[in-house]
């Protein structure tokens, strides 16, 4: 019997590691205060396009609840708080009216034949509105890195470039003012 659940549990591990190749969010975990609402943003290969898309709570991915899905089929008390929005390669997931009870963990997914694709995302809510979401700041600071970074090798590119052209424009005189002299 034991055997037979080791094998299970490395079975959704791969699953897993697909899914977040598949499926890949914004953020894997948000905080935010009571009252307060959240937006998540999640990205899904073309492939799946057509399927359906949903947002579900649990601690596992095979016993979630759906509380809301981009057909507007589920129907649960958190429907009118909870909506899933499905656009082009986007997945928009927006909660609003939070409660402390909302804390836990939910799986944004896409229906799929055999074997559901879902990422797990984790939610805490705090009382007053000091919460911090440093996956926000973490993700501004890694924007302004990569755009650093695409200036830094642009502006290289640019010198590199320049300094080949100067140097073909001297070889090109070079040559001239040589075949110019054995003329003479």
């Amino acid at each position: 019997m034991s055997h037979k659940f080791a094998l299970k549990q490395k079975i959704q591990h791969i699953y897993f590691c697909l899914d977040f190749q598949l499926l890949r969010c914004d953020r894997r975990t948000i905080i935010a205060h009571v009252g307060g609402e959240f937006l998540l943003t999640c990205t899904f290969e073309n492939s799946f396009y057509f399927n359906k898309k949903y947002w579900c709570r649990g601690a596992s991915r095979d016993s979630c609840e759906i509380l809301a899905d981009s057909e507007g089929v589920a129907r649960t008390k958190y429907t009118h708080r909870s909506h899933v929005v499905d656009y082009q390669k986007r997945v928009f997931v927006k909660v609003t009216n939070l409660q402390i009870d909302d804390s836990g963990e939910y799986w944004v997914g896409i229906d799929k034949v055999y074997s559901d694709i879902m990422v797990s995302v984790t939610l805490h809510v705090t009382q007053g509105n000091l919460a911090i979401d440093t996956s926000a700041g973490l993700q501004l600071w890694y924007s302004v890195l990569r755009w650093g970074l695409f200036a830094s090798l642009l502006i290289f590119l640019c010198v590199f470039l320049r300094c080949i052209r100067t140097r073909n424009l001297q070889n090109n005189i070079r040559i001239r003012t040589f075949y110019s002299r054995t003329d003479a």
